[in-house]
């Protein structure tokens, strides 16, 4: 789904199976995966490989947050028990749609004093589902 990009109000937003996270997300790091059928050397040192496609996978980070309900519903909807998402992430022109799961959830919470609490270093990994591209029929 290619949609314009409006910086006004994508900037920084993220979403999730249609819910709107726009706090906190200062980095997203994208890798880009090859994954093969097979991919193994010949007798003569030739490499044969069946291409299945290519995967744009993702790392989220987000800095500190002070509001604890905004917080926790973000923190809920990361740990859902759910084995797909709808995913939308933004980049240079509108945003990519793709089925996902997020994966490697971890954050840290710091005390400043005996009340009070922050939440920091909130980081997970989106994998894609299928490949974002697949090789051309032969």
């Amino acid at each position: 789904m290619q949609q314009q990009f409006d910086k006004s109000t994508f900037q920084g937003v993220f979403k999730i199976d249609n819910i709107d996270f726009t706090a906190g997300l200062i980095n997203i790091n994208r890798k880009v995966n090859i994954l093969y059928r097979y991919a193994e050397r010949t007798i003569n040192g030739d490499l044969k490989r069946e291409i299945l496609g290519v995967y744009y996978n993702y790392s989220l980070t987000f800095s500190q947050f002070w509001d604890m309900n905004q917080y926790d519903k973000l923190f809920s909807k990361l740990t859902e028990p759910k084995e797909f998402h709808t995913i939308y992430l933004p980049k240079n022109t509108g945003y990519y749609e793709f089925q996902g799961y997020v994966a490697g959830v971890e954050d840290v919470i710091e005390f400043s004093n005996a009340s009070e609490r922050i939440i920091t270093g909130l980081k997970c990994d989106i994998i894609s589902k299928q490949p974002t591209f697949r090789p051309l029929s032969k």
